[in-house]
């Protein structure tokens, strides 16, 4: 951009430039405030009748809407961190067969307004994501927290629950249901709206479950969708910890029934080699019994002759 060594710039210029400026920065819209600098920057001219202005930045054109019946006259590039953008194109009235050093310096400026406040709009937008992301952060470290303190199922769901609404970009106004088999865990002032979404999970021995998300009123601008696509995917996140929470649950159950099986196979075991190795089976011990109450009774006629012995095997 050529480089002026002195202010040319009239007084209308200067306070149509200071007036852009401050408007400018009330913008949180690109696009917006591409189009007001367009409407605006006829006004700086001693005679704005006529003066056609376009604003072309990334291929999108932007114009004060007068007809282009007039010969282009000046084009000045829009640069933003050493880069080509866009550009700004004034055209005047057929009329009219030169410009000044004053327009064109004053051209220049719009263009460095344009790139200041791109910028800006960039900054502001990279800040805004971040924070966002650092809320989607959030919400995941706190579920994986709540999964770690092996809470049972119920209070785990539903301070999950509780915390989703905080995630959401219109947190305010946000509100989260659980569903899990014949259960359902929601958070405060929970209604179902028509402005929604959710997302679909299953364990593995096939109990179905699902996060639902709602917004109480309509965030819908400029046609895009209410819920934001790193919204969707930080829901699936929150949907598969949850799966996985629920699936260790499970897993633990089955270890825990299979280890009391196995507790008790290992107890009718022990008793099976008591009664056979280290011990007399029953029924060895009652003949046992019998047997010497037979050799008692085989040894009675030696012993005593003039006695009857008259007895049964059970006496």
């Amino acid at each position: 951009m050529e480089q002026h060594p002195t202010n040319l710039l009239t007084d209308r210029m200067l306070a149509t430039i200071g007036r852009m400026t401050a408007e400018a920065a009330q913008f949180d819209n690109r696009n917006s405030m591409l189009q007001y600098i367009a409407n605006t920057v006829a006004e700086g001219f001693d005679s704005p009748e006529g003066i056609f202005v376009t604003i072309v930045y990334k291929g999108t054109s932007y114009t004060n809407g007068l007809p282009a019946d007039s010969a282009e006259r000046e084009s000045v590039p829009v640069m933003v961190a050493g880069e080509v953008k866009g550009s700004i194109n004034v055209s005047w009235p057929i009329a009219r067969t030169t410009t000044d050093a004053a327009d064109n310096q004053y051209i220049e400026c719009v263009a460095e307004v344009i790139a200041t406040q791109t910028v800006r709009l960039k900054y502001t937008e990279l800040k805004w994501q971040n924070r966002e992301r650092l809320k989607e952060l959030d919400a995941i470290n706190y579920t994986t927290q709540i999964i770690k303190h092996g809470l049972p199922i119920d209070e785990t769901l539903q301070s999950i629950c509780s915390m989703l609404p905080r995630a959401w970009l219109n947190s305010d106004w946000a509100v989260a249901r659980i569903k899990f088999q014949d259960k359902q865990y929601t958070s405060l002032y929970f209604t179902v709206t028509q402005w929604g979404m959710n997302e679909q999970f299953a364990t593995i021995d096939n109990k179905k479950g699902s996060i639902e998300i709602y917004y109480l009123r309509d965030f819908e601008q400029d046609g895009k969708p209410v819920f934001l696509p790193e919204e969707r995917n930080l829901l699936a996140n929150i949907a598969r910890l949850i799966t996985g929470y629920l699936n260790s649950f499970k897993g633990s159950e089955i270890i825990l029934q299979k280890a009391v099986i196995d507790v008790q196979q290992h107890r009718t075991d022990q008793l099976r080699r008591s009664l056979s190795k280290e011990h007399k089976p029953l029924q060895q011990y009652f003949n046992q019994q019998m047997m010497d109450k037979y050799v008692y009774l085989d040894m009675m006629k030696y012993k005593i002759k003039h006695i009857l012995f008259v007895s049964t095997l059970y006496d």
